[in-house]
């Protein structure tokens, strides 16, 4: 799974950033190309919004940041930095599992829009591995259903009277407390594996010292210091790891039988 992500890192021209300790002097970390552009192309516009009111929120900043800001040393120890990293990989993931989620059930919603009957939504449903899923049609696939009947909203029971969200961000704080913790969860032991070698591997194993009076510090919890485009570039990255680790984890899954988180 971990090479099929740095595949797509490879297709999106994007070197991703080096294990820290490879790049740093005196606590001073270097500072990366930005790749923004090419980082941020692989999300919708409305995921879009959602990540960079997060990365605003972590850089302390509104809005873009300009050169005076990009340029601007931040200091931050390197167990904080870690977590950081991690958990923006998770809401990558989350994110990237929503919006699929919300695009499934917009989807489902216009099909029963069309069809008349449940019998209709049979045939349909049993005909989805032959057709093209996401293509607005109004043709049934089979030999027997031609056109798919239009439903009447007076006397169709499969027309929903509620309202859903029309917008990802209204949907996602439509979420009841379960469902946004199944869906902030990651799938597979063999994710929440990688993710954490992943982080380890970047940012080094903290030394974990435990007193007697059971006070736990970490040794080698440094002070790092880089530069806010660096920080930036560091958050895109993970949002583009997690929400490739779902496109991914989806795909082994399919010919592989993944452990259950």
């Amino acid at each position: 799974m971990y090479m099929l992500i740095v595949q797509k890192f490879v297709e999106l021209n994007v070197p991703m950033v080096p294990r820290l300790v490879s790049c740093m002097e005196n606590g001073k970390v270097d500072t990366w190309l930005p790749k923004d552009e090419e980082l941020e192309s692989i999300h919708t516009p409305e995921m879009l919004d959602m990540i960079r009111e997060h990365t605003s929120r972590i850089l302390g900043r509104r809005g873009k940041l300009n050169i005076v800001d990009n340029r601007t040393i931040t200091e931050i120890d390197r167990l904080t930095l870690g977590r950081v990293y991690a958990a923006t990989i998770m809401y990558g993931y989350f994110l990237r599992r929503a919006e699929q989620r919300y695009q499934l059930e917009m989807n489902l919603e216009t099909i029963y829009s069309y069809l008349s009957d449940a019998d209709d939504v049979k045939k349909y449903l049993l005909h989805l591995g032959e057709s093209n899923f996401f293509t607005r049609t109004k043709r049934l696939p089979g030999k027997d259903v031609d056109v798919v009947p239009v439903a009447d909203p007076s006397t169709s029971s499969l027309v929903e009277t509620r309202t859903r969200p029309k917008q990802l961000r209204d949907y996602i704080m439509s979420f009841d407390a379960e469902s946004l913790q199944r869906c902030a969860m990651m799938r597979t032991k063999e994710s929440v594996n990688m993710v954490e070698k992943h982080a380890e591997a970047l940012f080094g194993r903290p030394v974990v010292h435990i007193a007697a009076d059971g006070t736990i510090t970490f040794a080698n919890d440094d002070v790092l210091r880089l530069t806010y485009s660096s920080l930036r570039r560091l958050l895109l990255e993970a949002v583009a790891f997690g929400s490739f680790l779902w496109d991914v984890e989806g795909y082994v899954d399919s010919i592989y039988t993944l452990s259950e988180n």
